[in-house]
């Protein structure tokens, strides 16, 4: 039965003007947004677990250009019914082949994409960030989960049995406990452990979305003299209107140009100005017929950002807080795993709080919270630090000078490790993706 227990108040008044009614039994938990943020509400909302769902921006975010959702993260959200509808919308889009070249040619061409989904259940797929930024909140509040825009974080206040976010708004909520899932700039990350000083790479990149009229599943890889060059299909949408259908022969292609340089800031806003003269050296064609240039000069806004490294922390938690996703292990980007081992991270605090801390188990206590929190520390901090070291070293093989032993040495075992059986690459696949459903 429902009571009217008061947990929100206005900070700038001192009076409370909200009521949410819930279950005693059930956890109030506050959500700070971020890719991981509308998985994880929904996830535990699924459990019985009473959930808000803050976002600091006035609507879903839209920066960045796009993501790569693989085996291991699809898993996840189709465990929680989000996974299908993001095909049938044409809102992630398959990838089937995959090519690795140089300025001088072609190195490897590669089917075994195709054959991910047969081994693993999932493909690997490219989406719009903002687009599914925006399909993620849509799925929470089609689950009636409260979502709160406009709230940065501002402080935490911690007590005996409960936590207080209080925003930069004057509006303050109290909790069970706080999940910060607010992705790379953490203001919770901040809160618990201090601001940081984050570490240039030496790395920028460059990135931008073509529409292409015709259908593209490829995943292109250019090393070019200190550059890389990636691209791949997120999608069948127009760039101005994400809810608009087009033909299924057109696609959206992602596209991004990795090189060094020097200190760059760390932001995704769209970039004003003439185009960067490098992108002018950019002259080679894609083994679909797509040239380098034509997808520069097809993308209506580039945006630039430097790539910076933050330390890995010992801990994701402090008392009733606890951080996931790019809060609590921020990557480079050159796996592709940001997005999937934050959800990741939502599978495993989920199940942990079910056998710990389940939604009907009565007051929920501080070395309750511990307990799952140093659980999850030692299930996933081995396993996220290991592959932002993986994505450092492979960034840094990206961007070599062409004329290298180094570059040389590099393009040499990408062809050895692309030419085994297709058995064997899948095998190699297991240690990212899991074990394979069909060996």
């Amino acid at each position: 039965m429902a009571t009217g227990i008061p947990v929100t108040e206005l900070s700038s008044t001192g009076h409370c003007i909200g009521f949410i009614g819930f279950r005693r039994r059930h956890y109030l938990v506050t959500i700070l947004s971020g890719v991981a943020g509308p998985a994880l509400a929904i996830s535990l909302h699924k459990k019985g677990y009473k959930v808000i769902l803050f976002e600091k921006y006035d609507g879903p975010a839209q920066g960045g250009s796009s993501l790569n959702l693989a085996p291991n993260g699809l898993r996840v959200l189709d465990s929680l019914g989000l996974a299908e509808p993001l095909f049938a919308r044409n809102i992630a889009t398959p990838v089937e082949v995959l090519s690795y070249r140089t300025d001088a040619g072609p190195l490897i061409n590669s089917d075994v994409p195709s054959k991910i989904p047969n081994h693993f259940g999932y493909p690997f797929a490219g989406v719009k960030r903002s687009v599914f930024l925006k399909y993620l909140v849509e799925s929470v509040l089609t689950h009636g989960i409260e979502v709160r825009f406009g709230h940065p974080l501002a402080s935490l206040e911690q007590g005996e049995d409960s936590v207080t976010a209080i925003f930069e708004n004057e509006q303050s909520v109290k909790g069970s406990f706080v999940v910060g899932c607010d992705g790379l700039h953490s203001r919770t990350r901040a809160a618990l452990f201090g601001n940081e000083t984050a570490e240039y790479t030496g790395m920028t990149q460059t990135a931008g979305m073509t529409l292409i009229p015709r259908r593209i599943r490829h995943m292109q890889n250019l090393y070019a003299d200190s550059m890389h060059v990636i691209s791949y299909a997120a999608g069948v949408k127009v760039l101005d209107d994400p809810d608009s259908g087009t033909h299924a022969d057109t696609t959206l292609i992602s596209w991004a140009v990795t090189r060094t340089e020097a200190q760059a800031r760390e932001n995704w806003k769209a970039e004003v100005g003439d185009r960067p003269d490098f992108l002018d050296k950019l002259n080679c064609e894609w083994e679909d017929g797509i040239s380098a240039q034509e997808l520069i000069n097809g993308a209506p806004e580039l945006i630039k950002f430097g790539l910076y490294d933050r330390k890995e922390l010992a801990t994701w938690h402090s008392g009733r807080v606890v951080l996931i996703g790019d809060a609590a292990h921020p990557t480079a980007p050159h796996l592709g795993q940001g997005a999937n081992q934050a959800l990741e991270d939502v599978s495993t605090l989920t199940e942990l709080l079910q056998t710990y801390a389940p939604s009907d188990s009565g007051a929920l206590a501080t070395s309750t919270l511990r307990t799952v929190f140093d659980k999850l520390d030692a299930s996933r901090i081995p396993r996220t630090s290991a592959l932002v070291r993986g994505a450092r070293k492979v960034g840094s093989q990206r961007v070599l000078p062409s004329v290298s032993q180094d570059a040389e040495e590099r393009n040499r075992k990408t062809v050895e490790d692309w030419s085994r059986t297709d058995d064997q690459l899948l095998k190699n696949y297991e240690a990212l993706l899991g074990p394979r459903i069909n060996a």
